[in-house]
């Protein structure tokens, strides 16, 4: 992801491996927003996922930030203790040129690692999760409305008894999907589904897109025709703690296959609660719907920090 970013920017972008003891234990990625690309001249390090917005861009042992791993990793010490490598870093390889790191999706746990020196702290739009407390997709189930838990069984039966709709799961390699045409759609349905002026949409290039589908442990869930038409489609990255579920691609509402979208959560929450995963990620937009099916909002902040004396220390 990030060497894709890189070649599409043509400079600015940074990454830095954590180690303990010689062992690789975590990755951080940052933008350098300012002046300059191919040198960088004068910016800020913004700390940020290269693609995921639900996840921090300074990522420890799991990928997660310990509000959303049950576990409770990585705890403030490491956290702490990675900040200020990444910072010391960052002031080593740009000097004053740089003299301030903004993290985005900061989240409550985290949030006080951070504040310590903080110039800056904004809330950002809550992320989309589902805790699983259930046992299983048929618990699940049972704990929304009873209007929405019948519309949800409804839409399964309705679509899995349609003849002219094919439902398919699978490596996206395995999809037949093009993936030109299913970025086209995702672009598409972003366009549509994003009513705020800020923040700005943020949409994945086809390079990206097809960056991020080729990356392992990715699932796709597809609507055809029996032809092989494309009607709708959607990507899930798995995670053995939380699963984020990715883009959605479809036509505009109006159609006769209405309610894939409910449809597609529940396929792919059927298999990820069965499956005993902790936790599913479904990112920051359409909250009243996602509410509907369960999901709570957490919220996150951004944090800037100046890079002070501390960040000036050898490691």
């Amino acid at each position: 992801m990030i060497h894709t970013i890189a070649a599409e920017r043509g400079g600015g972008v940074i990454a830095g491996v954590f180690r303990a003891g010689g062992r690789p234990i975590g990755l951080a990625g940052a933008r350098v927003h300012g002046l300059g690309r191919r040198r960088v001249l004068a910016g800020v390090a913004d700390v940020e996922h290269p693609a995921i917005g639900a996840l921090p861009g300074l990522g420890l042992p799991d990928g997660l930030p310990g509000t959303l791993d049950p576990a409770g990793r990585p705890g403030p010490e490491l956290l702490g203790a990675a900040v200020l490598a990444f910072e010391r870093a960052v002031r080593a390889e740009f000097g004053p040129r740089v003299p301030a790191v903004a993290y985005r999706q900061v989240y409550r746990t985290e949030l006080p690692v951070f504040l310590p020196g903080v110039t800056l702290v904004r809330a950002g739009a809550p992320v989309a999760v589902l805790r699983n407390r259930f046992g299983g997709y048929e618990a699940y189930l049972a704990s929304l409305s009873k209007s929405r838990r019948g519309d949800q069984r409804r839409l399964l039966r309705r679509i899995d008894a349609d003849p002219d709709t094919v439902v398919w799961s699978g490596p996206p390699a395995e999809s037949g999907v093009d993936l030109a045409e299913l970025h086209r759609l995702t672009a598409d349905a972003a366009r549509r589904n994003h009513t705020r002026r800020w923040p700005p949409l943020r949409m994945w290039s086809l390079r990206l897109f097809t960056t991020m589908l080729g990356l392992p442990d990715v699932r796709m869930l597809t609507y055809k025709e029996p032809d092989g038409t494309l009607i709708a489609a959607t990507a899930m990255f798995d995670h053995p703690v939380a699963p984020l579920l990715g883009p959605w691609g479809a036509p505009p509402l109006g159609d006769r296959r209405t309610g894939l979208w409910f449809d597609q959560f529940s396929r792919q929450l059927r298999d990820l609660l069965d499956a005993g995963r902790p936790l599913v990620l479904a990112g920051k937009g359409a909250r009243e719907a996602k509410e509907s099916l369960g999901f709570t909002f957490e919220p996150q902040w951004t944090v800037l920090r100046r890079l002070g004396r501390s960040a000036q220390k050898s490691s």
